[in-house]
């Protein structure tokens, strides 16, 4: 996801691969007609401001554009507020704009929505026909950084980078609240969903991480010092996962986690695997290992 262009070109049968997650668009323009107003002395004025967002074809929409306190308008009744928006940028394969505009609780809801080519539009709407609160104030794209990028269950997709753990939008692989971000001690390695949530491997101590909702997850670090060699190893087995550590293939599931080969093998035997090399595959419910040392391990699933 570092590539500097939001389209990439591929061969067959591949067409168009966008970059996930959208980039937030500059805001509109707002003029006044007349510019000053006659009724100054006599009304007290209307305080509005408007945001826009991009919206793609498979209905993704992007982060609002910013707003400061100088983009907030004070409309009396001799005047026409004109809202002017930009066209979408090339190579992304916008279809709109969609614009907001505060209420009287200063809550931006829908406006308009106009063409990826943008345009211009006189805005005559009353605060009673707005439309829904704009849903992506919250919403970033992804890291430039972040790998790993693994499918959860309830629709939400989770990534890293570094000491970060990123979780998107439930069902929208584009959005990832900074505020969903949690962190670990020791850098992540890899990452594998189970049945209630996800098992974070890192440099150091494993992270077991559940919750329905990515507002709410919970991370706690697990009691067993085995950090992953090789994001390769990590197999998901069903009930269990299983990955390459200094010790010997270790286990994690919800009833605890432990050292699977540590009656197998001594640490001089285990070394000469090369456990950084480990590359794992689930087979009829065994772990498959191959690495460097051209030894195979082969361990029937055994939840600890």
């Amino acid at each position: 996801s570092s590539a500097a262009s939001d389209v990439y070109k591929r061969q067959s049968p591949y067409s168009n691969v966008y970059k996930l997650g959208l980039p937030r668009p500059s805001a509109p323009t707002v003029t006044l007609s007349p510019s000053t107003s006659a009724n100054t002395d006599t009304e007290t004025p209307v305080s509005r401001a408007y945001l826009v967002t991009f919206v793609t074809a498979f209905g993704e929409e992007s982060a609002p554009s910013l707003v400061t306190t100088s983009d907030i308008v004070d409309v009396y009744t001799d005047q026409t507020v004109t809202v002017a928006v930009g066209s979408t940028p090339s190579g992304r394969n916008y279809a709109s704009i969609r614009v907001y505009r505060t209420d009287d609780d200063g809550v931006f809801r829908f406006l308009s929505q106009q063409t990826a080519s943008g345009g211009s539009f006189a805005d005559t709407a009353l605060d009673t026909p707005l439309g829904e609160e704009v849903p992506s104030a919250d919403w970033i794209a992804p890291d430039d950084s972040m790998i790993g990028l693994t499918a959860m269950p309830n629709g939400i997709t989770a990534g890293f980078f570094g000491n970060t753990l990123c979780f998107s939008e439930a069902y929208l692989p584009h959005a990832w609240p900074e505020a969903y971000q949690l962190t670990t001690t020791y850098p992540i390695v890899g990452l594998s969903p189970t049945d209630t949530g996800l098992i974070v491997l890192t440099e150091g101590k494993p992270y077991m991480v559940q919750g329905a909702d990515p507002a709410g997850m919970v991370m706690n670090e697990l009691d067993i010092a085995q950090s992953c060699l090789s994001k390769k190893s990590i197999v998901d087995m069903g009930g269990s996962v299983i990955y390459s550590s200094p010790d010997g293939l270790v286990g994690i599931s919800q009833s605890g986690s432990k050292v699977l080969t540590e009656q197998i093998f001594t640490k001089a035997q285990w070394d000469d695997y090369a456990p950084s090399t480990v590359r794992g595959f689930r087979l009829e419910d065994r772990y498959v290992g191959f690495s460097d040392s051209s030894i195979y391990l082969r361990i029937q699933r055994n939840d600890p």
